[in-house]
């Protein structure tokens, strides 16, 4: 019998606990509800805290996946570039002259292609990869295993749209970002933007590094300039900035 009364006074207890928990909480949210400025100020930080927490727990399981070496592919030569096109891995060769192609999968070589210059940047793009090479004072663009090559002047940048391949000439003038039709190889003018370092494309706009550390958002079509961010790349006087861009 003592038992039984003693399971009937917790069960008791903890229904009222219960109601005056939930009591609590309606009475919480009818005023945070109300338009009074405390209760959209208390309501304010609550989501602040809210979104902090999730922000660090997400970057504390970002830095808690460190990168590692899964494995190392011996290609020889001197490799200056890589991109991933059409399910196979292309690696320019500085020194031999050529690009090589991997298979992801096996890791194995399978093959390589001439491309009658240095390579100094690879590209790649929905017509397939792309390969800057240097000759003298100048170099080439083409599409890997391509005839067509378009002339440009000094330098070391490239990207590849959807429709168009872009490759800016600096130092050596005249200086310029040129645009190349990625169906035809060919090129169809030069866009006249100066101390261009760094080209990467996302979406529909084609982004740009100066020398001075400005960032530039370009017309992915035209090259035409639509947004300015002064000085927001500098460092340490490095005129050779690296650049990444997504389609968003």
């Amino acid at each position: 019998m003592t038992d039984f009364l003693s399971e009937l006074r917790q069960e008791v207890l903890d229904a009222h606990t219960r109601r005056r928990r939930c009591g609590l909480a309606r009475r919480v949210g009818r005023w945070l509800a109300s338009d009074s400025p405390r209760a959209l100020a208390v309501a304010a930080t609550v989501v602040a805290v809210v979104a902090t927490v999730v922000a660090v727990r997400a970057i504390s399981v970002r830095d808690s996946v460190s990168p590692r070496v899964v494995e190392v592919i011996r290609v020889g030569g001197n490799p200056t570039g890589a991109v991933l096109s059409n399910g196979s891995v292309w690696v320019g060769d500085f020194a031999q002259e050529r690009v090589i192609r991997l298979a992801p999968a096996s890791r194995r070589e399978q093959g390589s292609v001439a491309v009658g210059g240095q390579p100094v940047a690879m590209a790649a793009g929905e017509s397939g990869p792309w390969v800057r090479t240097a000759i003298g004072d100048g170099g080439t663009v083409a599409r890997v295993g391509s005839s067509t090559r378009a002339r440009v002047g000094f330098g070391s940048t490239l990207a590849a749209g959807a429709a168009t391949v872009w490759a800016a000439d600096v130092e050596i003038g005249p200086e310029g970002v040129h645009r190349i039709d990625a169906a035809t190889g060919r090129d169809t003018g030069v866009v006249d933007h100066r101390g261009i370092y760094a080209l990467a494309t996302g979406g529909d706009s084609l982004w740009a590094v100066t020398n001075n550390g400005t960032v530039l958002r370009l017309d992915g079509r035209t090259g035409a300039v639509r947004a300015r961010w002064p000085a927001l790349a500098q460092s340490a006087g490095t005129a050779n900035p690296k650049l990444i861009a997504d389609a968003s």
